[in-house]
C-alpha cells in the first residue's frame, strides 16, 4: 500500500525553517502539495526557506513530489 501524504503549508514551512524538510521525503512514499498550498508558499518572501525548497523541488519534479493542478497550468 502506498503511503501518500497531502501536505499543508504549515508543516512544510515549519520543517523547512528547522532544517528538517527532508523528513517529507523519508516518511511517505508520495507527497502531494495542493496548488493552493504551493501558491501560499510562493507568496512568501523570496528568501523564505520553504519557498526556496518548493522552487527547487518543482523545478525538475524531483523524487516523489507531486503537485496537483499546478497554478502555472491555470488551475
Amino acid at each position: 500500500m502506498i503511503r501518500r501524504w497531502v501536505v499543508d503549508s504549515s508543516p512544510l514551512i515549519l520543517l523547512a525553517k528547522i532544517g528538517q524538510v527532508a523528513l517529507l521525503h523519508e516518511l511517505p512514499d508520495e507527497m502531494v502539495i495542493p496548488a493552493g498550498v504551493a501558491q501560499e508558499i510562493q507568496r512568501g518572501a523570496k528568501n523564505d526557506v520553504a519557498r526556496r525548497w518548493l522552487e527547487k523541488e518543482t523545478l525538475g519534479y524531483r523524487r516523489r513530489v507531486l503537485l496537483y493542478h499546478l497554478y502555472q497550468h491555470g488551475c
